[in-house]
Formats: structure tokens, sequence, C-alpha cells
């Protein structure tokens, strides 16, 4: 998705990479299934789901359509049929979306759910552009700079946040079947994380469950 090379480690913690780890315990042993404390924009609260599952299988970042909706609403974005959103990439300058799970909030910055980025020009070129009405990318200025969101609403049974490819391109994981728990350290904000964006397997562990 960035073009940023990633790493798999099999077996235990690069110690070159895992420096400053902080392990949050699962929750549940059917999926990577953690405590979320909380989602906020801003320090402003967006939702009140109560778990969340770190998924290398899930390329986006996914939560209850009324809590995504509501990160939409702040940043202006346009959604298509499909849950694609575009925004104005100014308008995501200052925006933080932060995840509180254990004792740690994990921060990503509107660079950091950044699919990609292109002129008004060229997105109305482009094939994802054939996904939105007319008059909805219309109201977008010429010149201007859009940018595509990693980020879709997904109802499901309980609610929750699946934390997939776009938290992990910003946070180092380690998926610890041993210890049961996750660990994450984060590298620098911006597409790619730095060179930290990997997975770290401890044990046996199975990507995506624990069976």
């Amino acid at each position: 998705g960035d073009h940023h090379q990633g790493e798999l480690y099999i077996g235990g913690s690069d110690p070159e990479r895992s420096n400053g780890m902080t392990y949050v315990p699962l929750t549940a042993l059917t999926y990577w299934q953690v405590r979320l404390h909380g989602v906020a924009v801003n320090n402003q609260s967006i939702s009140t789901a109560k778990v969340a599952i770190v998924d290398s299988g899930t390329s986006l970042l996914t939560g209850p359509s009324d809590d995504v909706d509501a990160f939409f609403a702040k940043v202006g974005a346009r959604v298509n049929v499909y849950g694609t959103a575009v925004v104005e990439c100014s308008e995501l300058k200052n925006i933080m979306l932060s995840f509180s799970l254990g004792d740690n909030i994990y921060e990503l910055s509107g660079q950091d759910i950044t699919l990609q980025s292109s002129i008004v020009e060229e997105f109305l070129d482009s094939e994802e552009a054939a996904y939105f009405e007319p008059a909805v990318l219309s109201t977008f200025k010429s010149g201007l700079s859009i940018c595509v969101l990693g980020l879709q609403g997904l109802d499901a049974p309980t609610p929750m946040w699946i934390l997939g490819d776009v938290f992990m391109r910003r946070y180092a994981v380690e998926f610890d079947w041993g210890g049961k728990r996750m660990g994450f350290v984060g590298g620098k904000s911006g597409p790619g994380g730095g060179d930290l964006g990997k997975w770290l397997v401890c044990g046996a562990a199975i990507l995506g469950g624990l069976s």
C-alpha cells in the first residue's frame, strides 16, 4: 500500500526492532483480540466499542459504521456506495486518530490513514473515480489534493474495531502466542512508519487466530 518493505520475524522478538515494546493481554483466544478502552479524534471520543482485533489479513482500519461516519463528518469526507472515502488532504493535517489499548494510546495521523493522494484532475481520471457520483466529486475545487482514506465502516454483532494493515504500517506488532498478549512499538508518523512496520511472531502463533 505504501511501497515500503515490511518484515516478518518468526520464533521470537528482533531485539533491534522491539526496543520500547508495550504489551496488551488478549481477551479471547479465537482472534488476536484485545480490550479497547476508547477511540478518539483529537481527544474527542467517537466510539463506545470495547473490542479491538489486530488482523494482518485486513488491509484497512474498520469500525462500527456510526463511529466511522463520525470521523468522516469531522474531516468532510465524501463516501461512495462501497464505503470508500476521499477527502481534501488539507483537512487531515491536524487530525489525530487514537486508540486506547491497555495502558497505552496508539495514535495515527491523517497521513498514516491515507492510502494514496493525487490532485483532483488526476483522481477524476482514475478507476476509483468511477465509483463516485459525479456530483459528489464536482464539489472538489480544481488543483486540490485529494486523499483516499484507509478507513471503512463495518458492523458486527459485537461492536469492534479491526486494526489492519493501516495500523500495522505505523506500529510493529508482536503476536505473542506463548504470553497470550500482543506487543506494539511505533515508528515515525507517515507512510511506512519508518522501517518498523512488521510482524514479530513469537512461538507457534498463527496470524489471525490462535488455533
